[in-house]
């Protein structure tokens, strides 16, 4: 077999290996069921973000100088090296009718509403502040 048959023959067969591979992670490793908010009361938001995020952080700015959470409740997952919140993010974003090209942080889960961007994330907290007064 001459050299070029050889090295196609090769590509060919890693190039299996891998989509093989990854088609096996994809498929074990999304969730199973629905995304269980078992320590979200009623008005509570759940406040996606990721680690290194500047839009994220404007959100956390926000919500501590405002004391945020001291008035709603708020529980937060970090998205970009918990794996588990991340596919999280997803279903609660598909929850929302949010395709999965456009799933992003920051994101504002509360009621079944979705906010995504510190813009629409923050005039959310603003108007919900308010109605709690």
């Amino acid at each position: 077999m001459n050299k070029a048959k050889r090295a196609v023959l090769i590509f060919v067969v890693v190039s299996l290996v891998i989509i093989l591979s990854l088609f096996t992670i994809l498929k074990y490793a999304k969730p199973t069921g629905e995304v269980v908010y078992e320590n979200l009361t009623y008005g509570g938001i759940i406040f996606y973000y990721g680690a290194e995020c500047p839009h994220c952080a404007n959100v956390e700015k926000y919500i501590e100088e405002n004391n945020v959470d001291s008035k709603i409740d708020i529980i937060k997952k970090e998205v970009y090296h918990d794996k588990n919140n991340a596919l999280e993010l997803q279903q609660t974003a598909k929850k929302c009718k949010i395709n999965s090209n456009e799933i992003g942080v920051p994101l504002i889960y509360c009621e079944g509403r979705c906010y995504i961007g510190d813009v629409d994330g923050i005039n959310f907290l603003k108007t919900k502040i308010e109605e709690i007064k």
